[in-house]
């Protein structure tokens, strides 16, 4: 009788012992799949990139100056655009991202910045300006035309030639930068200039020889002497 009743205790300790461990086992592996679970999804969804701040925030259509956008969550990223227009990345950390500007068109677009984590939303803070490269106007004193660079790659651009025109001597550029006035010396003429499309208009006969020319800071009025 004893022994029966020892080895049913033993019996009911075993059953114990092994249930604790199958406890210990299944509380162990669901915390397991629980802390891989969170571990996938904090990987798989990092946060959106923003943007708060360009530097520098204009430069030239022709693209290639160099540019920092600032803001945060940067961390890998795999694009950045001006507008439609990809730039090329060359440093990357959490809060900035080097890149060299693209080309574009004249005029204002964002900049955005795609990590993992999505594309940052667009507003003021990532705004850049695309400038048109300034134009140089040279008169040539010994023939009827005026040469046309380009300052920042220093190239000539064109010719322009200014009919009935003798001797061309000096070039104002009105204060909204949309005419140029060319002066000539030989007949007393000036020809207005169209900036954007370099083309010629209508001669303003003088009456005298045009050495200079000076205009008015309102652009309502051109002095020629």
């Amino acid at each position: 009788m004893r022994t029966a009743r020892a080895t049913s205790g033993r019996r009911s300790a075993h059953r114990l012992r092994s249930r604790s461990v199958a406890f210990v086992m299944v509380v162990g592996l669901a915390l397991s799949l629980a802390g891989l679970f969170a571990t996938r999804a904090s990987g798989t969804t990092p946060p959106v990139p923003t943007v708060t701040a360009v530097i520098a925030n204009t430069g030239p259509t022709i693209g290639g100056q160099r540019v920092s956008v600032i803001g945060t969550n940067l961390a890998g990223t795999t694009a950045v655009n001006f507008g439609s227009n990809g730039a090329t990345v060359s440093a990357n950390t959490n809060t900035v991202v080097t890149v060299t500007e693209p080309a574009g068109s004249a005029g204002t677009v964002d900049v955005t910045v795609t990590t993992a984590g999505g594309t940052s939303v667009t507003g003021s803070p990532d705004h850049y300006t695309y400038v048109a490269p300034p134009t140089l106007y040279v008169p040539n004193w010994n023939t009827n035309n005026v040469t046309v660079i380009n300052p920042i790659t220093n190239t000539v651009t064109g010719t322009i030639s200014l009919p009935s025109c003798s001797e061309p001597e000096d070039v104002a550029i009105a204060p909204n930068a949309q005419t140029a006035y060319v002066t000539c010396w030989g007949n007393g003429n000036v020809f207005p200039i169209n900036t954007a499309t370099n083309a010629v208009g209508t001669a303003i006969a003088t009456g005298s020889s045009s050495g200079a020319i000076t205009i008015a800071p309102n652009g309502q009025t051109a002095y020629p002497y």
